[in-house]
């Protein structure tokens, strides 16, 4: 909002800082007026390092280390942006996403500097589609207890979870969905999307291609997540100050689930070609074959059964799996008003230029992992 100054963030732990999306947060953090202190705590933190950040190894899902992390640094904030990729399998959500954020929460209650917990979540915990411009209160969340994606049945544990412990002054929580993260250092969309193009799928369309998906830029997450943290230390101030005493609700940050897109629907097909063609690919509209959805529907249903017969129930395939099809072929967009009016955040890079971002990131990082195993 023109004309009104930041707050001032004093020091925000990122967890999970090393990885696609942390990084493009702790840099957005650092660019903040108020310069914070900005420290990140992560497994191996080798990687996607941010000058000016402090780093430290640690796993949120070792109590003990967590609670002396904390009890050093002494943050204010903490953000929550680990996660194990989408095709990790539940193993791996389970100890990441589940366990991480529920000893992470606990440690965060318990040390005294802690006031704010910022938990990046995701819009696929949502359930019900075909869905248009959906909003927060709308929403109706996955069962985890018999959601076939385990990322996605560990996210929706976590994201309930972390609103749950929300209990002001102690301690405010919230949390964010973003829906299709792409840019630099994306592992798993753009890079997914330019194998398909190697492979020859640009000659291929499941379905119509008139239904539309969200997608949106990390740095415009990263923004997001900056924002959430400003207004919940605003909120405080405030309150504190008992500007709020009385004021309605609804107008609430803590406590509160935020839908986070680039603001721009786009078929899902449309968006898979803006990539291919940033690329390089040109092929043209007449050369493509369409697929009828049933067939890409029963194909994603034997390839979903084979793997997870072959794997005793702990894996799905990372193609032609049953969320790809639903993404594919059903409506599921998300309204932000939300967020745009409690976060006063806007999305500043549009898809197309965060889509370039990412492609020319993605062949740049492979140009150099094959000059690498040739040298």
């Amino acid at each position: 909002m023109a004309g009104v100054a930041s707050p001032t963030l004093p020091h925000v732990l990122v967890i999970g800082g090393c990885g696609f999306l942390g990084s493009h947060i702790v840099h957005a953090l650092l660019e903040h007026p108020s310069r914070p202190t900005v420290s990140v705590v992560s497994r191996s933190p080798t990687r996607n390092l941010v000058d000016g950040a402090n780093y430290h190894a640690g796993d949120i899902s070792k109590q003990s280390a967590f609670e002396a992390i904390l009890s050093t640094l002494r943050p204010t904030i903490i953000i929550n942006a680990a996660s194990p990729l989408a095709k990790a399998g539940g193993q791996a959500s389970a100890a990441t996403t589940i366990a991480g954020t529920r000893l992470s929460l606990a440690c965060a209650a318990e040390c005294p500097s802690v006031k704010d917990y910022i938990y990046i979540s995701s819009s696929s915990i949502v359930t019900g589609a075909p869905f248009s411009l959906l909003t927060e209160s709308t929403a109706t969340l996955i069962d985890p207890a018999s959601h076939h994606d385990p990322y996605s049945a560990a996210k929706a544990t976590a994201d309930t979870m972390v609103l749950t412990a929300n209990h002001p002054p102690q301690l405010r929580t919230a949390v964010l969905r973003p829906s299709g993260i792409i840019g630099e250092r994306d592992t798993q969309v753009i890079p997914g999307l330019l194998t398909a193009l190697g492979q020859g799928m640009a000659r291929i369309q499941l379905g119509d291609g008139k239904s539309k998906f969200e997608f949106v830029y990390a740095g415009n997450v990263a923004d997001a997540c900056v924002c959430c943290a400003e207004a919940m230390v605003r909120e405080t101030e405030q309150e504190e100050a008992s500007e709020m005493e009385g004021g309605p609700q609804g107008q609430k940050v803590a406590g509160e689930a935020f839908f986070i897109t680039n603001g721009e629907p786009i078929e899902f097909w449309g968006f898979a070609r803006l990539v291919w063609r940033l690329a390089g690919d040109r092929t043209p509209r007449e050369k493509i074959i369409v697929v009828p959805m049933w067939l890409a529907f029963f194909v994603a249903w034997m390839a979903e059964w084979t793997v997870w017969a072959l794997s005793a129930g702990t894996k799905r395939p990372e193609k032609f799996n049953k969320s790809q099809m639903e993404n594919c072929s059903l409506d599921r967009t998300f309204d932000i008003t939300k967020a745009k009016e409690r976060l006063r955040w806007e999305p500043k890079v549009s898809l197309e230029e965060g889509a370039r971002r990412g492609v020319e990131w993605a062949v740049k990082n492979r140009a150099e992992r094959r000059g690498k195993k040739s040298a």
